[in-house]
């Protein structure tokens, strides 16, 4: 799955594929297709308060692959390109969606991740809101992608703690394999 050579993006609802997109991931088509699948979602009958939750985290899921990935690209004019698979599926049993993504990352970065999601994880939504507040506020973790706050964006909206999952690969890098319930 981590290891296409683009981005591989799927949307189901109750199991019919309504949306597929295959690409490399750059910082114009984040927006683009996060757009696309809202107007899908829409069209489909979505709610229009679920479709700004699903907005949100697959910008920010997205943004994590182009940012974070070993294979991200540097490319002229400070523009980035990267690779990895995205899957955007909806239950209407349980009027639930579960989005699924995965990219390469380096092995020094497992832990850093592991780490700040388990904490992430195990704060309420109050407390995120506060965590979000004060990281905003606060120059600590600041760095060129932003303040830190897409994992806890990606928290906030979900309706079940983050689920992670990292498996070597031969090259000494790790699949980092996240799901997300909205």
């Amino acid at each position: 799955m981590c290891e296409e050579n683009r981005l591989n993006l799927c949307v189901k609802m109750d199991n019919e594929t309504i949306y597929t997109f295959h690409a490399t991931i750059d910082e114009a088509m984040i927006v683009q297709t996060a757009k696309e699948i809202e107007e899908v979602l829409l069209y489909h009958g979505a709610s229009v308060y679920k479709i700004k939750e699903i907005f949100s985290v697959l910008v920010e899921v997205m943004q994590n692959i182009l940012f974070y990935s070993s294979n991200t690209k540097e490319l002229p004019n400070n523009k980035k390109e990267a690779r990895g698979s995205l899957s955007l599926s909806y239950d209407s049993t349980n009027d639930t969606y579960k989005l699924e993504s995965c990219n390469l990352i380096q092995s020094k970065e497992k832990k850093k991740i592991k780490h700040y999601i388990e904490e992430i994880n195990a704060l309420s939504k109050e407390e995120l809101r506060q965590l979000y507040k004060t990281k905003l506020r606060s120059r600590e973790n600041k760095h060129k992608q932003g303040a830190g706050l897409g994992l806890i964006v990606i928290a906030k909206r979900s309706s079940m703690p983050i689920e992670v999952k990292f498996e070597k690969n031969a090259h000494n890098l790790y699949c980092y394999k996240q799901t997300l319930y909205i």
